[in-house]
């Protein structure tokens, strides 16, 4: 073999490896995903979601052809992902990506795509398009709908791709849950409108009301397989026993032209078996009285089928004793303006969750409740009401505290000028009932060098900067991300914060409650209390010496067993009821005095030791409306979103709604480590690439001239000879 042949032969064979190798891969696909928090791969619950469809699931999703920036690139990361659900998923998932052309391509019609995107409930979305220095708004699609038997799931706007997986996966696995519940279920979802035909007289829309609602319901069995049944009852013709007990609806007074006055109802009462939600047909508004709407009332008729089936699970709030509404706003004419606001936080919990409220006096804590969240209470609780918690602990379920240290009182009048707030410590009896489990809120305010700063322009035109010691940063440096559900959370801001730490305990007959820190403050944290508390004026606090400051604990969870509160106390009885109340169990005669006899059956069966889950966050400002938003994409949104799906078994789903977050702030460093990094780069990197350079260029020249010498010398004795 000459040497060309020796050259070629090789060559081939390396060209022909590779072409195989390549072939093999197609079918053998192996890769790493070698993010933080494997950002491009799906978590374990997405996998179990596609991998268990027992019936056929599509995704269609749709684009315009044309997307300006930052939206060009949702199209292929959703086509990335829709790969990865295909690669985990069994025969029964199926993805397609409709491409939409714009109005411009389809000569002003409405194309085939289009049209069928609206069959899905995804419309066109307006988004603006910077092009030349000049702003447009341009019309686009970038919905996807998910197709699961005879139900349909939409996201309208694909406009962020952050938490994509989360949004998909959720819908998927509710899909899916509602079908299985859906076919093992043995009774029906009764929709009954009690409507008075008394009513009609008033507005034309009770005349059409029963058959839209009748129209309405039967349109949503068709996602519901049928297990929706419609009636309409009429209180003045039928023989009904007692309307406002078995339906739940407040009887209406209507004034007649005589000026007499006669009874009327209008309320829709969805049930299942004992299990029943009433829906007033009838609302006072800015306007006046108004008519609900029936396509509201079919969102509500579907949202609540899907809590009767356990598709949404449940949470529990404490209301009453002073504790802020759901709803938002004002508890009392006179509150203090730092009192906790919880529209954000009821918006965001409900996207998940479904909010039942409770009256801990008024009957017990219904069966079927898992977790059971307590915000904030300014009054005393009765012991009938910590009775309850108590048990409801010890039965295997999750408490979840955000208590406050204190109740501040906000001088009104004018004759406060000058007056600062007086911050009173508060006592509600849930301090001495988590302190019996082993937690304690201390009667203090966490302040913290490592806080939120506020920026506000000067009168010169410069930036005035000011940090507000009482709202402290807690990074991922302060949260225990031991913890699947706290790790990737952006960095939460605290307000009012105090203090919460395990209490050491003598009894050495059992191991007890396990305490578990969820998050502390930094180093550089002091406390304030007593008469030296003052949260109004950030410009005049100072922070202690160092050897003053220190890190502090600011939330904890014990898990049991746990001993109950009432061990070798007597058992309290509910409390007497307001005369409103009284007079209102005068009239309903056998029953309510049945229902009594039941709960002091159900007191004696007392449980005395049981495992559960309590939390205990010092202080409620941090889920006020300030500082999450409705969009939950706050620190403090996560981690409350996280918190509760941790408690309700679905941790895999915390980990998958931070996986990609794209918050990855640089590592806190000294200001002299910062000066030498800057040095650094700007002087001496450019130095040493210079002495490279000469280094290389010295080396180059004295190879040449050892090259040089070294041909001389032959040059030479060749010569000589």
């Amino acid at each position: 073999m000459n040497t060309r042949s020796r050259r070629i032969v090789p060559f081939f064979l390396v060209v022909t490896v590779i072409v195989l190798l390549n072939v093999a891969s197609t079918t053998l696909f192996v890769r790493a995903d070698l993010t933080r928090n494997d950002v491009f791969s799906l978590s374990a619950a997405s996998r179990d979601a596609v991998a268990s469809l027992e019936e056929p699931l599509t995704i269609k999703a749709f684009f315009s052809s044309t997307l300006p920036s930052p939206y060009n690139n949702n199209r292929q990361i959703l086509r990335d992902l829709l790969d990865e659900y295909a690669i985990a998923g069994n025969r029964y998932f199926n993805y397609d990506i409709v491409t939409v052309p714009s109005r411009q391509d389809a000569q002003g019609e409405m194309s085939p795509e289009e049209q069928e995107a609206r069959q899905y409930r995804i419309f066109p979305i307006q988004i603006q398009n910077v092009q030349q220095d000049e702003v447009q708004l341009v019309t686009v699609y970038m919905g996807v709908a998910i197709i699961h038997g005879d139900m349909i799931e939409t996201i309208p706007a694909v406009t962020s791709t952050a938490n994509l997986e989360y949004r998909i996966t959720s819908i998927i696995d509710k899909m899916s849950d509602k079908i299985s519940a859906l076919l093992a279920m043995r009774e029906n979802i009764d929709v009954t409108l009690v409507l008075t035909e008394n009513l009609e007289a008033f507005s034309g829309a009770f005349h059409t009301l029963p058959d839209e609602l009748k129209n309405t319901v039967a349109e949503l069995n068709t996602e519901f397989y049928g297990r929706l049944t419609f009636e309409r009852i009429d209180p003045t013709n039928d023989e009904t026993d007692d309307v406002q007990e078995k339906y739940g609806a407040v009887p209406l007074v209507l004034r007649t032209e005589d000026g007499g006055r006669e009874q009327a109802y209008a309320a829709l009462a969805i049930s299942r078996g004992e299990r029943k939600y009433t829906v007033d047909i009838i609302s006072r508004g800015i306007f006046g009285l108004q008519i609900a709407d029936v396509s509201s009332l079919k969102e509500t008729i579907s949202s609540v089928a899907d809590s009767l089936i356990g598709v949404q699970q449940e949470i529990g709030y404490v209301t009453g004793y002073g504790a802020p509404p759901l709803a938002g706003g004002r508890r009392q004419p006179g509150a203090s303006p730092l009192e906790t606001d919880l529209a954000n936080f009821n918006t965001v919990v409900s996207s998940e969750y479904r909010f039942r409220e409770i009256d801990l006096d008024t009957g017990k804590i219904p069966d079927g409740l898992s977790t059971l969240v307590i915000v904030a209470p300014r009054e005393k609780l009765s012991d009938f009401a910590l009775y309850q918690i108590d048990q409801f602990l010890l039965g295997g379920n999750n408490v979840v505290m955000f208590l406050d240290s204190h109740t501040v009182l906000t001088p009104q009048d004018s004759q406060f000028g000058g007056r600062q707030p007086v911050y009173l410590p508060r006592t509600t009896g849930l301090e001495k009932l988590v302190r019996h489990y082993g937690l304690e809120l201390e009667q203090a305010y966490v302040l913290d060098e490592k806080s939120f700063v506020q920026r506000q322009r000067s009168a010169q035109g410069g930036i005035m900067e000011t940090p507000v010691y009482f709202a402290p940063i807690v990074d991922a440096g302060g949260r225990n991300t031991r913890l699947k559900f706290l790790k990737g959370i952006p960095d939460m801001v605290l307000l009012n914060a105090s203090p919460v730490r395990p209490v050491e305990s003598d009894d050495d007959d059992g191991p007890g409650a396990r305490a578990t820190l969820l998050f502390k403050s930094s180093k550089d944290g002091w406390l304030m209390k007593g008469n030296e508390i003052n949260l109004t004026n950030p410009y005049v606090i100072n922070p202690p010496p160092d050897d003053m400051q220190e890190v502090i604990p600011l939330a904890y969870m014990l898990t049991g067993p746990f001993e109950s509160y009432f061990v070798g106390r007597e058992i309290p009885d509910p409390p007497e009821p307001k005369p409103e109340q009284e007079s209102d169990d005068r009239t309903a005669g056998t029953e309510t005095s049945a229902l009594r006899a039941d709960a002091i059956d159900l007191q004696r069966t007392r449980i005395d030791s049981g495992n559960g889950r309590l939390v205990l966050i010092g202080g409620s400002a941090m889920i006020g409306s300030n500082v999450i938003d409705a969009e939950a994409k706050t620190g403090n949104a996560a981690f409350v979103l996280n918190l509760l799906d941790y408690l309700s078994g679905r941790e895999d789903y915390a980990a998958m709604r931070t996986k990609g977050a794209g918050f990855a702030p640089l590592d806190e460093t000294t200001v002299s480590l910062r000066s030498f990094v800057k040095t650094f780069n700007i002087a001496v990197l450019p130095i040493m690439v210079i002495l490279a350079g000469l280094g290389v260029w010295f080396f180059r020249s004295a190879r040449k001239r050892t090259i040089e010498a070294h041909f001389a010398r032959a040059g030479e004795g060749t010569n000589n000879e």
